[in-house]
């Protein structure tokens, strides 16, 4: 006989046989009623699909008792994980459950042999499609979704100009991010970006001057591989922290500003610590805004970012607010408009940009309020400790424009994908939320079974789209 098993995560066990499933073929239905004094029966109030709970007798099959109990403990590490994973059933390998493990699990043991009950609770009570569908137009198309469930549908929206606004539509519901410009209004940029990096080369650059750098020693080489900013020569202060320091200038001096930088630290042995600290600096070389990233202790894992207002006067975002274990590859900003300040912390999973933090502070006495004209990138080592892997290799500066009445920020130009994340109830730009940017009357609208269509507007300004689901089952 052959033997059946399943898939969870993506990974087999060859020792593990299912004997049995006790299954229901369709999410359970839980209806709640209305009963009115005088009236017979009761009225349905609304349907409530639950949980589905489904119970697996296996055979674990090994060579010896202590297989056997090296198996029991392989299927712990396996199994049991604080999110649901996929679950692939061998006798229904066109379907997908969303399973976490409940209770525990007791074999009956015989030799070399366990039999037991594994319990699989389904949170999302669906039954998926193994693959993802998709289907790629130019602003609009109808095609065909199968199931028995609606699903929900994720939009990806390439952009070939400049536009106010992007909305999707399946011809009843609509979601948008931006709004239209009237007749008498024009589209005008929010912001104009005066600096971009990526590290390219040191062109242009500088050795910074002391006013700039505080405290720590400037010592070493600040070196450019094409894509990066790094080094691997700090000099050598064995008491303070020290390391190479460099500026150069924007193209001109600016007020209001989003300043952000894309960059890496990593632990890659123990004892290390090092810092990344990239400023914004004014006419007289004072640190203006000050995005830092430090890991202090050799002997712990902890990241700190922080976001700071002058050369330590106010912290936008403080280091005890929040921190990354052993590696922070991310994104921080911070943003001042009049004496409002905004920094975000983002950090990458799954292919988009998560705000970890957003937090403001009021610079009420207008303490730090001098226009940016220098950008400066700042690698350190403390003492003679061995340093963390770190480098930048992003950085942009922008001013930001004070639109009049009659204007309409632009929110998307040609080359961004804007993208419509009906599963998770998102708007994307480029990997980032622009969920602020949704319009009021926006719907986070499914997809039905059957045939369906999608339009996209403004159709002359839209590239391509993507559209991506799962069929779903009862």
């Amino acid at each position: 006989m052959k033997q059946r098993s399943f898939e969870f995560n993506g990974i087999r066990k060859e020792y593990l046989n299912v004997l049995s499933r006790r299954k229901t073929y369709w999410a359970p239905v839980k209806r709640n009623f209305i009963y009115i004094p005088g009236r017979p029966g009761a009225l349905v109030s609304d349907t409530v699909t639950d949980v589905r709970v489904e119970e697996v007798h296996v055979e674990i099959s090994t060579e010896s008792e202590q297989e056997l109990r090296d198996a029991a403990e392989d299927l712990s590490a396996w199994l049991i994980t604080e999110e649901p994973g996929k679950l692939i059933f061998d006798d229904e390998p066109d379907r997908m459950y969303y399973a976490v493990v409940e209770g525990g699990f007791d074999p009956d043991e015989i030799v070399s042999k366990g039999y037991g009950i594994i319990t699989f609770i389904y949170p999302n009570s669906y039954k998926y499609g193994i693959e993802e569908k998709e289907v790629t137009f130019e602003s609009s198309a109808s095609f065909d979704v199968e199931g028995t469930v609606e699903t929900e549908p994720i939009i990806e929206v390439t952009l070939k100009a400049d536009t106010e606004y992007v909305a999707v539509s399946n011809g009843t519901d609509i979601n948008m991010v931006g709004f239209p410009a009237k007749q008498e209004e024009t589209p005008v940029q929010a912001e104009t970006q005066i600096f971009k990096t990526s590290g390219e080369n040191l062109i242009g650059w500088t050795n910074s001057s002391q006013e700039s750098l505080g405290d720590a020693p400037m010592t070493g080489v600040l070196k450019s591989d094409g894509n990066r900013f790094y080094t691997d020569d700090y000099g050598k202060d064995s008491h303070h922290w020290h390391g190479p320091a460099m500026k150069t200038s924007l193209s001109e001096p600016v007020q209001d500003f989003r300043f952000e930088i894309g960059f890496l630290m990593r632990k890659t042995g123990d004892g290390q610590a090092g810092s990344i600290e990239v400023s914004l600096l004014d006419s007289s070389n004072k640190r203006t805004a000050i995005l830092s990233v430090t890991k202090h202790f050799p002997g712990l894992d902890t990241i700190y970012p922080r976001i700071n207002a002058g050369s330590g006067y106010a912290d936008v975002i403080s280091e005890n607010q929040y921190q990354f274990q052993r590696e922070y590859g991310g994104i921080m900003k911070v943003i001042r408009r009049g004496n409002v300040w905004t920094g975000e912390i983002f950090y990458r999973s799954n292919n988009q940009w998560v705000l970890a933090l957003r937090q403001s502070w009021t610079d009420t006495k207008r303490a730090v309020a001098a226009p940016v004209t220098q950008v400066q990138v700042r690698l350190q080592q403390r003492g003679d400790m061995s340093v963390v892997e770190q480098w930048v290799d992003d950085i942009q500066v922008y001013r930001l424009n004070d639109l009049t009445d009659g204007q309409v920020p632009i929110i998307g130009r040609a080359g961004d994908k804007v993208i419509f994340d009906h599963a998770n109830d998102n708007i994307l730009k480029n990997g980032e939320s622009v969920i602020n940017k949704k319009a009021f009357i926006g719907n986070y609208f499914k997809l039905q079974p059957g045939r369906n269509s999608i339009a996209i507007e403004p159709a002359n300004k839209i590239q391509n789209v993507k559209v991506r689901w799962r069929d779903k089952w009862r």
